[in-house]
């Protein structure tokens, strides 16, 4: 069984003057991205991987759940940036077997349609948002869309 952490990037700065791709989480995003980390650990939903858009503000957001669950530094992945939810599923399917349970942090829209993709419930993804979606897996490559149960939801507040 194979266990999916959806996270959108924690609130971010409106303007970069190096553009959208350098944008840093603003203040709140920091707040955001350490309480969702909290939420997530109390939820006993840690993963054991993360692998994030390689955008600032993605990066940062996956580097501060990585160190609040003592894991190895996010593995960083400039696709997911330039992603829809097809390309994601596409890297969804090439994730390391040896690990059932591994976060991607990414971008809405695409974080959204990924979600609803997978499982076919549309939510609404606000930063810093987390989705734990499970499949009846073993291997990352069987996951396609609908194949997927959302178990459990959270977001910052």
């Amino acid at each position: 069984m194979k266990t999916l952490l959806l996270v959108r990037h924690a609130n971010a700065l409106h303007e970069s003057d190096k553009g959208d791709f350098e944008r840093r989480l603003s203040p709140t995003g920091f707040a955001e991205a350490n309480q969702m980390a909290d939420k997530v650990k109390h939820a006993n939903r840690v993963p054991q991987l993360i692998i994030s858009s390689s955008a600032i503000r993605a990066n940062i957001t996956a580097t501060i759940f990585a160190d609040a669950f003592g894991l190895d530094k996010p593995r960083n992945d400039a696709a997911i940036y330039e992603g829809n939810d097809k390309k994601l599923l596409s890297i969804i399917n090439k994730f390391p077997d040896n690990f059932d349970n591994i976060a991607l942090v990414g971008h809405n829209p695409d974080i959204s349609n990924l979600l609803f993709l997978l499982t076919g419930q549309y939510r609404d993804v606000p930063t810093a948002t987390v989705a734990a979606i499970s499949f009846e897996f073993d291997e990352w490559e069987a996951i396609s869309a609908n194949t997927g149960t959302l178990d459990w939801y959270e977001t910052p507040g």
